[in-house]
């Protein structure tokens, strides 16, 4: 499952992208971007009610759009997780700032794109080779992964 997500929703797309959705942010909608969009197979999330009626009217069936009602980007997640039956678990598989797969690279690599003190700390590394992001699992991939965990209730 692929996504594309407007200007409404720039934090829902890195999270969809922390669990290993392929999404990508459109940023500021126009025709040609939403088509290239559709035509590439992802479905088209928006939280613009005009915007939703007029693609779905012109361009694409209710199967290719979704209009997402929460507010908050952690509850969008929730509610477009739910909506299409995705877990929510945390995926090392794209850059969450621009969708390229990462991939696992030696710290000889990262060794002068790092602070000196993670590279010393750290073993684990990924590498975006689009836009140059290092990655690690810091106390920031725990918080994230707690925050999935948290989202949804055990049953």
């Amino acid at each position: 499952m692929r996504f594309a997500a407007d200007s409404m929703l720039g934090k829902l797309a890195k999270w969809l992208r922390l669990i290993g959705m392929d999404t990508v942010y459109l940023g500021k909608s126009d025709v040609r971007k939403i088509k290239k969009a559709l035509e590439e197979g992802r479905i088209f999330l928006t939280r613009n009610t005009k915007l939703y009626d007029f693609v779905l009217k012109k361009l694409c069936t209710e199967d290719d759009i979704y209009l997402v009602q929460a507010n908050i980007p952690r509850e969008q997640l929730k509610e477009v997780a739910l909506k299409f039956n995705i877990p929510l678990t945390r995926s090392f598989r794209l850059c969450c700032v621009c969708n390229f797969p990462i991939k696992k690279v030696s710290s000889e690599i990262v060794k002068d794109l790092v602070p000196e003190y993670i590279y010393h700390t750290h073993k684990t590394f990924y590498f975006c080779a689009k836009c140059g992001r290092v990655y690690w699992p810091g106390t920031h991939a725990k918080r994230i992964n707690e925050t999935l965990a948290n989202l949804l209730p055990v049953e």
